[in-house]
Formats: structure tokens, C-alpha cells, sequence
């Protein structure tokens, strides 16, 4: 019975401190809105750059098994598919080692 206090003892000091959040998120956002923001945008770049890489992905893999089915070469384009898929590859590879 005292762990399942202690439980919810925790949870309601986890929640109560929630209240700081909106003077320390004004403080950071005086100290420099323009920085804060490029961050923002940054961070959702970077959390949208996997699933960019699988869509690329996905389009090179359609483009090669629709040239083998119809023995026609590549369509237009399929090397700026590539070409962007390494690019965001080595963006993404940098991002991750930081």
C-alpha cells in the first residue's frame, strides 16, 4: 500500500511542477525569440527528415521495378530522386552524430 502511495505522491509532484513551465518558456523566449524559433523550425525539419528519406525511398524503388516491368529505361528525373535521397541521407547522418 506505501508503494502505491509513494506512486501517486510522485506523479502529483510531476504534475505540480508543470506550473513552472510557462515563466521559464517566457523567460527563454525574451532571451532571444528569433534564436527560439529557428530552433522550432530545426527541430521539426529534423523530425520530419526520416520520413522524407523513406517517401524518396519508396519513389526510387517504384521507379526501378516500373522500369524492369516495362523494359524502359528510368523515368525523367529518377537521379534528382537519388541525388536528394543522398543529400538528406548525409544531413541526416550529420544530425544523428551530434
Amino acid at each position: 500500500m506505501a508503494e502505491q502511495e509513494s506512486f501517486w505522491t510522485g506523479w502529483h509532484e510531476r504534475l505540480a511542477a508543470l506550473r513552472n513551465v510557462p515563466p521559464v518558456l517566457a523567460i527563454v523566449w525574451e532571451s532571444g525569440p528569433g534564436v527560439v524559433a529557428a530552433g522550432l523550425i530545426f527541430r521539426l525539419f529534423a523530425s520530419l527528415l526520416p520520413m522524407a528519406l523513406l517517401w524518396i525511398t519508396k519513389l526510387i524503388i517504384d521507379g526501378i521495378v516500373r522500369a524492369l516491368n516495362t523494359h524502359q529505361p528510368v523515368q525523367r528525373g529518377f537521379w534528382w530522386l537519388v541525388a536528394a535521397e543522398f543529400g538528406f541521407a548525409v544531413g541526416d547522418g550529420a544530425h544523428s552524430n551530434h
